[in-house]
């Protein structure tokens, strides 16, 4: 029976932090990750390295960029894209999510000399409109968290619940999907636009990587998950899609990452690459609610300081998207690019420090007295 892993690794650093930490990623975490699946071709690895953070690193640590490109020649690295300076895509104007997907899809040509055709969205976050977005840059599957599967096959009932003494109906979702079908590629179609959708299995990629019980962290944990994953294909499954942030590899876990790819292929698992799993099978048509790693988008929006945050997010976008149908692309880029930065997810997910609200506050109050300054 078959037993193909797509594994994908996702390293990204926000504008913010200073290049001396980027730098110390680079040796703690991308070099080692590169280097495990330089040395074993049978182990491809698909990598999202956002097209913001590539292009930092081809000037702080050019060898590690040239690396990369010959790993992506060698075929022992699939690239992936995503947004340039990793947004939450679902959440950006369209205009806006265009930007971020078309500038990471150039940088990587440029960089790394292929468009790519596998795709990773910021915190797996997608929604059903993104399709002709991503088509349009080139892209042939996107990763999906397995939890839109569920939600999309829930089954829609109703309950009776009471409110204020009165008796109504309440939803109540009951989700009706088996172990195999997380395994399952999908079509994703909007108008003429058509992508495959590969489900990242939600609950193995987070034991893999747990803080403090994750596979690549704990021996005995690791047996109990390569089991996990022996029942995933056991229950029928002939695919299982595996990724979260590259930089859970590192010193304390490297060699229990090295362990654990070993464990895999002792079980019968095939390293495949995305493209050659979507090749290899017929998509089935589906619609994926629009969903994120962490299932819904309450952690970027829990409080006051993330409104505010967005909100003035939101004014200057809708700001830069009328100067640009007023005054011409070619007119307001540079302040385009400039807002390409200040849409990073870490605007509010990384909570109430400092460091990583003052920037953006800052960079927004700029470009609106940027935009000020444009003719009338």
């Amino acid at each position: 029976m078959t037993r193909d892993l797509v594994l994908i690794w996702h390293v990204h650093q926000p504008f913010f932090v200073p290049d001396d930490e980027v730098l110390e990623q680079v040796q703690r975490s991308y070099e080692p990750l590169l280097a495990v699946h330089e040395a074993s071709p049978s182990r491809p690895l698909a990598l999202n390295v956002c097209g913001g953070l590539l292009r930092r690193l081809a000037r702080l640590a050019p060898g590690w960029v040239a690396r990369l490109r010959a790993a992506v020649e060698a075929g022992h690295v699939e690239p992936l894209g995503s947004g340039m300076f990793h947004p939450m895509l679902p959440m950006l104007p369209v205009p806006r999510a265009r930007a971020q997907i078309l500038a990471d899809a150039d940088t990587k040509e440029e960089l790394l000399g292929v468009r790519p055709r596998g795709f990773w969205p910021t915190d797996l976050g997608w929604s059903h409109h993104l399709v002709p977005l991503v088509a349009e840059a080139g892209v042939a599957w996107v990763a999906v968290d397995s939890s839109a599967k569920v939600q999309a096959a829930a089954l829609p009932a109703w309950e009776e619940r009471h409110v204020m003494g009165h008796r109504v109906l309440a939803p109540e979702i009951a989700p009706l999907v088996g172990p195999s079908e997380l395994g399952e590629i999908h079509a994703l179609q909007f108008g003429e636009a058509t992508v495959a959708a590969l489900l990242r299995h939600h609950a193995l990629s987070w034991d893999l990587i747990e803080q403090q019980r994750g596979a690549i962290r704990d021996a005995a944990a690791r047996e109990a998950w390569l089991d996990a994953v022996e029942a995933h294909f056991d229950a029928g499954a002939d695919l299982l899609v595996l990724g979260d942030d590259g930089e859970r590899v590192d010193p304390q876990t490297l060699l229990g990452y090295q362990a654990t790819l070993e464990g895999l292929e002792a079980r019968g698992v095939r390293f495949v690459r995305g493209e050659d799993a979507v090749a290899g099978r017929a998509p089935r048509p589906i619609y994926l609610p629009a969903s994120t790693a962490q299932v819904d988008f309450a952690p970027w929006e829990t409080c006051a300081d993330d409104r505010v945050c967005l909100r003035r997010l939101e004014a200057v976008q809708a700001r830069l998207i009328a100067a640009e149908r007023r005054h011409g692309r070619e007119a307001v880029a540079p302040l385009s690019d400039r807002l390409l930065e200040l849409e990073d997810a870490a605007l509010t997910f990384w909570k109430f420090l400092r460091r990583t609200r003052e920037p953006f506050l800052v960079g927004l109050a700029e470009l609106d007295a940027a935009l000020d300054a444009l003719p009338a």
